[in-house]
């Protein structure tokens, strides 16, 4: 049987592996970045109806003869102060005004959207929590054994002679919260066994991602169906974006509620776009 030790070093070594696989989950949090590379011009062959997700509209999709629509190979994007990017700029300049490029637009984020009773704002929040409570846990994990001791650990210390600065006392307090000390502190003993079991829980809880991973599609989908291009928008709610189909010339026209904020880049091919038959020419712009 492993001694306290051994099990709370073998918690802590997990932690680092569960940590890694976090960083994907954080990255939500963070400004989605890009960069520039070669564009891909697709011809959709053939005759027929486009059948991607019409994202909730009601009309069919238009016919598509002998369109051709303008995609990069390459997912990096550098953007300008206007917040288009050189790519997306390069390529309308070398294909011309006319053609119809795929547009990956990452809207201004409302978060007073409502879905289900919850802005975005909130669910945000709750994302965020869920997404440091294991950290929180085995930070108290180390921790929790003096602050057991509460305002003693700055004022006289611990029995053992543990004696904290007032500063680092309330910090620490402040970053656990009352309500995490109140649940794992009780009566003056540190429920450290309770922390590891909650630990292990924490790191497979995916309720609050859900919940947000579904608000958002909701608001991408919302935002995606007013926009009346091309062809029918799609979402892409990995990026937290939309492409939207437009012409040049439509493009430089273009205006959405806060577009003021909205960023722009060509959209690469693939992914979870819809597919389609296609034949490819790689050019450069």
């Amino acid at each position: 049987m492993k001694s306290s030790k051994e099990m709370t070093d073998s918690l802590f070594d997990r932690r680092d592996e569960y940590m890694k696989q976090q960083r994907t989950r954080r990255g939500l949090m963070t400004a989605i970045a890009g960069g520039v590379g070669c564009v891909a011009l697709v011809a959709l062959v053939g005759f027929g109806i486009w059948g991607a997700v019409n994202n909730g509209m009601n009309n069919p999709a238009p016919t598509i003869s002998d369109m051709k629509v303008i995609w990069a190979d390459s997912s990096y994007m550098e953007v300008t102060q206007n917040g288009v990017s050189t790519k997306l700029e390069n390529a309308i300049n070398s294909f011309g005004k006319d053609k119809v490029f795929a547009i990956l637009a990452m809207p201004e984020i409302d978060y007073s959207f409502k879905y289900q009773g919850k802005t975005l704002e909130e669910l945000s929040n709750a994302l965020r929590e869920e997404v440091m409570l294991p950290e929180k846990l085995w930070q108290l994990l180390k921790s929790g054994d003096f602050l057991k001791y509460g305002e003693a650990l700055y004022t006289t210390g611990t029995p053992e002679g543990e004696k904290w600065d007032k500063a680092l006392y309330e910090q620490q307090i402040n970053f656990f919260g009352k309500d995490l000390l109140e649940k794992y502190i009780v009566d003056g003993q540190f429920l450290s066994e309770k922390v590891e079991q909650d630990i292990e829980k924490a790191e497979k809880n995916n309720t609050a991602q859900d919940a947000y991973n579904k608000a958002m599609s909701a608001y991408l989908e919302k935002i995606a169906s007013s926009v009346n291009g091309s062809m029918p928008s799609q979402t892409v709610p990995e990026r937290n974006a939309i492409i939207i189909f437009l012409t040049g010339d439509a493009f430089s026209e273009f205006k959405a509620d806060h577009s003021e904020g909205w960023i722009y880049d060509l959209a690469p091919k693939g992914g979870n776009t819809t597919q389609v038959t296609v034949d490819v020419m790689t050019v450069n712009p």
